[in-house]
This record gives C-alpha cells, structure tokens and sequence, in this order.
C-alpha cells in the first residue's frame, strides 16, 4: 500500500506540474473543473493515512513515512503552483502535519514541534478565507500550551460567517474540562510564562463558566 501510495502521489504531481505550463491550456480547464487538487488530498493522501492509521495501528514507522512522503510533495506543489491554488495545498499541509502530532506520540511535548507546523499552515489559510469556521477549529485542536488559546478558537470556529457544525461537540467537552478546572488548585493549572497580566488557566475557567452562567 506504501509502494501505492508513492506511485498515485508521483503521478499527481507530474500532472500538477503539466497543469501549471503555460502551454497547458485544456488541462488546466480540466483540472479546474474536475476540482483535481481536492481529489489528490482525498484519494492520494487522506484515504490512504486513515485507513492505514485503522487497520495498521501498529505501523507507525510506515504511517510516518507515508505523511513524510505526502508533506514533501504538497511543499514542492505549494512553491509551484499559481498564488490562486496556494490556500488548497496550505490547508492540506496544515492537515498531514496534525495528523503527524496525533499519531506521534500520546506525550503531549512530543506532538508541540507538528502542532507548532500545523498551527502555521492554518494560520496562512485564515488569513485568505478569514470566515470559515473549520479552520478555526482545527487551530484549536493543535492549541496545546493551555485552554486560553483553545477556548478562543472553539468558539471563532462557532460564531465566524461559515460556523463549523462538527465544533460544537468539541465545544462541550471542551466546557467540561473547564468545569474540571474549577476544582483544581490555581498553581497547578496556572499557565507557564504568562505575560503581565497574572491570569491563570483556573481563572480564565472561572471568568468563562460564570459568563455562560449569565448568558443562559
């Protein structure tokens, strides 16, 4: 399947780069409207990483490798394409990377260095499609220095002009935790480094229950 995967991605790519010749005309209109960037994520990439992530669990190293594979691609793809098909490859980028964070390790410091990547990817698709919600959400899902960061961008992701539906279970486990908080001790929870203003994660749990409170 690895050896699969490698070919299809292979053969995308050369077709993506034919695609992007100025003499490429008819395949580029094929290529738009077949939507082809969309359909290499979805069969090259995501199809492949998920069902070897369910049924080869215990493939990690293969799992890496295929990401690896995919990654190195989607950046060559994302310095060669036109400015127009850039936010497509950024997302998918940001994509692979969480996935990386997810599968690399259940310690959460081994998964900051891929969140940190996948953060960055997101961060330059919202600033061309600042309005929709699923991006946001899934910034939120690599915010792992604290639930200050994450409580911001779970509700963005609820409230901006194209609201991502799926945030909203995320939003009620993550309101769960919160509520878990309020009966830790602030020094534990407190966030490391905080800038001036002496706000912990225990506080900002309180300030953010009692406001739900209020509105309801």
């Amino acid at each position: 399947m690895l050896g699969m995967q490698h070919d299809l991605l292979r053969y995308y790519k050369h077709y993506v780069l034919t695609w992007q010749h100025p003499s490429s005309g008819l395949v580029f209109n094929r290529a738009e409207s077949f939507a082809f960037l969309d359909r290499m994520w979805t069969t090259g990439i995501h199809q492949p990483l998920r069902l070897m992530r369910i049924y080869c669990p215990s493939a990690r190293d293969s799992v890496f490798e295929m990401a690896h594979s995919a990654y190195t691609v989607m950046c060559m793809l994302y310095e060669t394409v036109d400015s127009s098909s850039r936010n497509s490859i950024a997302e998918a980028l940001a994509d692979i990377s969480r996935f990386v964070s997810v599968m690399t390790s259940d310690l959460e410091s081994d998964r900051i260095a891929p969140g940190y990547i996948s953060r960055y990817w997101y961060t330059i698709t919202t600033e061309i499609t600042p309005n929709v919600g699923r991006l946001y959400h899934h910034i939120a899902l690599t915010a792992l220095e604290g639930i200050l960061q994450r409580t911001f961008y779970l509700a963005k992701s609820l409230c901006i002009s194209y609201p991502f539906p799926d945030a909203h279970e995320a939003w009620m486990c993550h309101l769960k935790k919160l509520e878990c908080r309020l009966n830790a001790s602030p020094s534990e929870v407190a966030i490391p480094g905080s800038p001036a203003a002496e706000v912990s994660d225990h506080e900002f749990a309180v300030g953010v229950i009692e406001g739900l409170k209020i509105g309801n």
